[in-house]
Formats: C-alpha cells, sequence, structure tokens
C-alpha cells in the first residue's frame, strides 16, 4: 500500500511511518529500505485579484481540450 503525505514546510516534530505486518510475526531486518522521502520544491507565490481575464488561444475550452 503506497501512502503519499505533504509535511508543512515549518513541521519540526519528527517524522514517522506506520509499518503494517500482512505476517503474523515479522522482523526487520538492519539495511532494509522500508520508507522513502521526497523532497519536492513548492512555489509559494502571491496571488492577484482582477476583474476579468484576458483571452487566451485555448479559450473556454475545459480539461482535455483539443482546440477543436
Amino acid at each position: 500500500m503506497d501512502v503519499d503525505g505533504t509535511i508543512d514546510s515549518d513541521y519540526r516534530g519528527e517524522v514517522l511511518i506506520q509499518a503494517v505486518a500482512r505476517r503474523s510475526v515479522m522482523q526487520i531486518e538492519v539495511g532494509w529500505c522500508i520508507a522513502q522521502l521526497l523532497i519536492i520544491p513548492c512555489l509559494q507565490v502571491a496571488s492577484v485579484w482582477v476583474d476579468e481575464l484576458d483571452d487566451t488561444a485555448r479559450g473556454s475550452g475545459g480539461f482535455g481540450s483539443t482546440g477543436s
């Protein structure tokens, strides 16, 4: 089971994982890889409110629009 999560940039506590044994007894051995951490940049931008938006080539085409 893959589980994703986000850790806020101002969090300063421990980062823990939860392991669930699929057998009645399971021993974790030294050197096993049991977790993975990906550090991904996240841009923090300021919003600019406008009364109306400029026209674009896509126009009102929604998600997956081919423009045809």
